[in-house]
């Protein structure tokens, strides 16, 4: 047992009072309301608002879940505080931190998580995340939800204050006497943060506020933390993680052909199809053959490594009201389009990236050229210089101009063999078919090299 300040409150170890201290309900019943006012109710993994949330396929991503898992339970050799998990738009950082947030909870090693969306006015930005955390440490904790109480009596304005002073009045303070008691004492205790997709928070220097203030707190305080942040790697936040301390605390995970993307994406397609052919209405008018390998293989180069492309086919061919068959032959591009687009859900993520660009005519521009060059001239550009020179371009132009486009195009420097490349081979036939880009088509016959 310890003792807490000025407060009289005594914590055992599991973090909550013995019945002859006074317990939170001393405390006016308004601040615990004041806290609940200002939580995203839709960003927890098992939110009721986040209906059917993307997860991963029972037998894809083992390696990538080991490695985060190893780290959780300390048996990575490293010390570092932060994983930031990134990838290409639709890579399926998601589905991963899901998965993550389930398996924690159910092994109790889950203290908080916050999935940000654009599409929830609540979960796009940034004022709500630390109360929405500290809500959780609350429920976690009764110890520390007589704290945060004390905090918001303290300074009943401390929803407004700076993200900094949030993290440390609503999660930092309240989390110190339970340290001193060592609660946190088990490797294996609640500890774990997770934040997924950092670059869904509208206002870009959010991203960046949100990550100076755990930076902060984390080199600043002894704090048995640790957090798992996934998102695209969008210029503020790369910029962010690159910078200390930020970047001395953080291990990175990419989502890239290390941890096999294509292996797992056939799994999942061919348990898909399986599964449809099992349970779809139709399944007796489906061939025991059906999809052939050559589709399966057409699926999987088209996917480039993301998820999304095949969980997108999937869900457009196992439509109830429409034959598998004919559906597969509109995504391959054997059957005419009607009214169903295929693709609807990918062409949105699309169109969510090139709606942000700060000036879409040059990047559109460099965008065409980049791919004519490589499918009609059969031009590689190595490096940036050798685009920008072909252009007439000063130096450092093109990854100016492509700076938001990090999520689905590739700028490496002359070390590396890959040179410019789109990362999604949808994306190409996106920006061709004027009938899904709309304004942001690219006209193959007009782009002049």
């Amino acid at each position: 047992m310890s003792m807490i300040g000025q407060s009289n409150l005594v914590i055992i170890n599991d973090g909550t009072f013995t019945q002859h201290v006074a317990s939170s309900e001393s405390l006016p019943q308004a601040a615990f309301e004041k806290l609940t006012k200002a939580v995203a109710l839709g960003a927890f993994h098992n939110s009721g608002e986040r209906f059917d949330p993307p997860k991963c396929h029972p037998r894809t991503r083992i390696a990538i879940t080991e490695r985060i898992m190893n780290w959780i339970l300390g048996k990575e050799s490293t010390n570092d505080f932060i994983v930031w998990l990134h990838g290409p738009a639709g890579a399926g950082k998601s589905a991963i931190a899901q998965r993550i947030a389930e398996l924690c909870h159910e092994a109790k090693y889950l203290l908080a998580s916050f999935f940000f969306s654009k599409s929830d006015s609540r979960r796009n930005r940034a004022d709500l995340l630390f109360p929405t955390i500290s809500y959780q440490i609350a429920c976690a904790f009764p110890g520390a939800r007589a704290m945060i109480e004390q905090e918001i009596n303290r300074d009943p304005l401390i929803l407004t204050r700076s993200l900094e002073a949030q993290i440390v009045g609503l999660i930092v303070n309240p989390l110190k006497p339970l340290i001193d008691s060592n609660v946190f004492a088990d490797p294996t205790s609640r500890r774990l943060i997770i934040l997924d997709g950092l670059d869904e928070v509208v206002d870009r220097q959010e991203q960046a506020r949100i990550l100076q203030a755990i930076s902060n707190v984390l080199s600043r305080n002894q704090m048995p933390l640790v957090f798992i942040i996934s998102s695209r790697p969008e210029q503020e936040i790369l910029h962010a993680f690159s910078t200390e301390p930020l970047s001395r605390l953080t291990t990175r995970l990419l989502l890239d052909a290390t941890f096999q993307p294509d292996e797992d994406i056939r799994i999942f397609l061919d348990d898909s199809f399986a599964d449809l052919k099992a349970e779809h209405p139709q399944k007796r008018h489906i061939p025991p053959s059906w999809p052939s390998s050559n589709s399966l293989d057409h699926l999987v180069e088209k996917s480039s490594g993301q998820f999304i492309y095949a969980s997108t086919v999937i869900r457009f061919v196992k439509s109830l009201r429409h034959r598998p068959v004919e559906r597969l032959e509109v995504v391959l591009g054997l059957r005419p389009v009607h009214r169903d687009l295929p693709f609807a859900e990918l062409d949105a993520l699309y169109m969510h990236i090139l709606s942000a660009l700060e000036f879409p005519d040059r990047t559109l521009q460099l965008i065409g050229v980049i791919l004519v060059a490589s499918d009609v001239r059969n031009i590689k550009f190595s490096a940036i210089h050798e685009l920008e020179q072909f252009l007439g371009l000063e130096s450092g132009d093109v990854e100016f101009y492509l700076a938001d486009m990090s999520s689905l195009i590739s700028c490496n420097d002359e070390s590396t063999p890959t040179g410019i490349r789109i990362l999604h081979a949808s994306f190409s036939d996106f920006l061709l078919d004027p009938s899904r880009s709309g304004a942001f088509t690219i006209d193959r016959t007009a782009t002049e090299l």
